[in-house]
């Protein structure tokens, strides 16, 4: 099930032992992971490493 607004979800179903694998983006902030498990319900976290943002700078111009 896709949710535009969170990212996304995938629900799965089963029985007894499951194990489950998965990759992460290349911005994904792997120290700062979190799982939690709620009734059933297996939710991770998964920040993104922020983005440096390049420096905006004005300079001023002199006219002869």
């Amino acid at each position: 099930e896709k949710d535009e607004q969170r990212g996304f979800s995938h629900r799965e179903s089963f029985r007894g032992r499951f194990e489950r694998s998965l990759a992460l983006p290349e911005d994904a902030d792997e120290k700062g992971v979190t799982a939690r498990y709620k009734n059933g319900i297996l939710t991770l976290e998964i920040p993104k490493i922020p983005v440096a943002k390049p420096e905006v700078r004005t300079i001023p111009v002199q006219t002869a």
